[in-house]
């Protein structure tokens, strides 16, 4: 598939935390030719192929779109195919999870070498017209939703095709969903659309699954619901709040919740806990914690300095 997007029934809403900004950075380095590729790991349905090809449609710059699965045979002729464009493999685990397809990518993105020629040697398995080796020019963009980071050969792409991991915490989630709601999408009217957006922000929390793509299932759910049952019933509320699932608790949060339940304790002292319960060094329990902040699993009382909850605390104005 070639870009350009032009898909206008489903509102993009851009998100802008740090993580976002390096990824569009990274997507417009590679569209310019400046680097080989880049990699993007986020949750599902939160925008990143939206962002891929919304940034390389703003640039301007053509690109081929694949997406699915793909075999050896198949990811060469392909590259083949499109030797000297931009390719963004959207979500296509074949490419991470299987050693001979990583040895192409490495080829394919390998910096140092003079000329990047890749190789296939198998006999009667190309198509005729698909030569046994050939230069790949091209760039390549990555998105999936996870990798096995410690993986040597997923390890050799990254440092060929640098990664950025998206990363939301839940009220950036939430006031996006609350614009989507308002926005031309969805099939209903935006009061219809306000309702089950609350009962989604009411119903879940940072440990659930919660992403721009399970809301418009929730608005076609609602949508249903209203053609089978008529105006103003509830019956649709249990059917959304099944999408998201029960409440999940991190260890974090759950160590806290033991040592204080719903009060209070100094940052300083919650790190002393995880680092001898965790068998790790007081700077990693801070870090931790800090990812646990950032992503609103657990709070800070920043007006206070260093006292954390599992609850959020009050702002006194």
């Amino acid at each position: 598939m070639t870009g350009k997007t032009g898909n206008k029934s489903i509102v993009h809403v851009k998100l802008t935390n740090p993580t976002v900004k390096r990824a569009e950075n990274y997507v417009k380095m590679v569209g310019m030719g400046d680097i080989l590729g880049c990699t993007l790991i986020g949750p599902a349905g939160m925008g990143k192929t939206h962002l891929v090809r919304q940034t390389l449609d703003d640039m301007d710059i053509p690109y081929e779109i694949y997406g699915g699965h793909i075999s050896l045979a198949e990811c060469y002729e392909y590259m083949f195919e499109n030797s000297d464009k931009l390719i963004f493999f959207d979500d296509v685990s074949q490419v991470i999870n299987k050693t001979e397809i990583m040895e192409l990518l490495k080829q394919a993105l390998n910096t140092s070498a003079h000329s990047r020629i890749l190789n296939y040697r198998s006999k009667n398995v190309l198509t005729a017209n698909c030569p046994a080796k050939f230069e790949f020019t091209g760039r390549v963009i990555f998105a999936f939703n996870a990798m096995d980071k410690s993986n040597p050969n997923v390890k050799a792409i990254m440092d060929r095709a640098p990664m950025v991991e998206l990363k939301f915490n839940r009220k950036e989630i939430v006031d996006a969903m609350y614009l989507i709601a308002a926005g031309d999408t969805g099939g209903l009217m935006e009061h219809e659309k306000m309702i089950v957006t609350r009962e989604i922000d009411n119903h879940t929390d940072i440990t659930m699954d919660v992403s721009f793509r399970k809301q418009m299932i929730a608005f076609n759910v609602f949508k249903s619901f209203k053609k089978i049952y008529g105006e103003g019933g509830d019956e649709w509320k249990s059917q959304v709040k099944s999408l998201f699932g029960k409440k999940k608790r991190t260890w974090i949060y759950t160590m806290l919740e033991n040592s204080v339940g719903k009060g209070k304790l100094k940052r300083i002292e919650l790190a002393k806990i995880i680092a001898v319960s965790k068998d790790m060094s007081l700077r990693t329990a801070q870090r931790r914690i800090k990812e646990a902040i950032e992503m609103e699993e657990i709070f800070e009382n920043k007006l206070k300095g260093g006292d954390l909850s599992i609850k959020a605390f009050k702002v006194v104005k």
